[in-house]
């Protein structure tokens, strides 16, 4: 599991958990400048065909929590910074 401090990248020392969350850090900014990109890119109706956004929705389902899961059955799933995404029912 990523970030679990098995596998390639273990935990053995004090600088193995520094690293790795430095490399967190970074996928905080990355993650938000995502973020901001795709609020900017709705605005001005540039978007992602509908067939990709369902696709991947359903691709990431296996890895969410019960709780997120459940969020998406009634059609929207809410993410952090106000974010949300219509899910289509099909």
């Amino acid at each position: 599991m990523a970030g679990s401090g098995q596998g390639v990248q273990p935990f053995r020392t004090v600088q193995d958990y520094d690293n790795f969350l430095s490399r967190m850090d970074g996928f905080v900014a990355w993650v938000d400048h995502s973020i901001a990109n795709m609020q900017l890119g709705v605005t001005k109706g540039i978007v992602q065909p509908k067939i990709v956004v369902e696709r991947t929705i359903r691709s990431w389902r296996p890895s969410w929590s019960t709780t997120q899961s459940r969020a998406c059955s009634g059609g929207r799933s809410e993410f952090s910074g106000g974010l949300s995404v219509a899910i289509a029912s099909g």
